[in-house]
């Protein structure tokens, strides 16, 4: 005596994602005459910053345009109250103030107050 088993296949439901579905996601598909001709997406406005690879050229387009900064923004001059030194960049007053020649500036005007 022959039996046959039936193998019985559960089709499970796809389960369901949680959240909001991605926004590009749901994409109609397009047939060949419909596909666009033009390239979709934001333009090339400055075609020269781009290089013969393909790569942006993000650097400024003024090659002095750092050194013209820091000069208008950062190097003012700036003198001494101790020494009477010009200084033209303000970072450097602390460190100015710690060296040996302000140093000696400063005891020589407290030697002359004292007197």
């Amino acid at each position: 005596m022959e039996t046959e088993t039936q193998t019985t296949i559960e089709v499970q439901p796809e389960k369901k994602k949680r959240g909001r579905p991605m926004k590009g996601s749901e994409k109609p598909k397009l047939t060949d005459d419909q596909i666009p001709t033009k390239k979709l997406g934001r333009p090339l406005t400055a075609l020269w910053r781009y290089q013969e690879n393909g790569v942006y050229n993000n650097m400024a387009s003024d090659p002095e345009y750092a050194k013209k900064f820091w000069y208008s923004h950062y190097r003012k001059p700036y003198t001494c109250g101790i020494c009477n030194a010009t200084l033209h960049c303000c970072g450097a007053i602390p460190r100015h103030e710690r060296s040996l020649h302000c140093q000696l500036a400063k005891m020589k005007k407290e030697a002359e107050c004292k007197n």
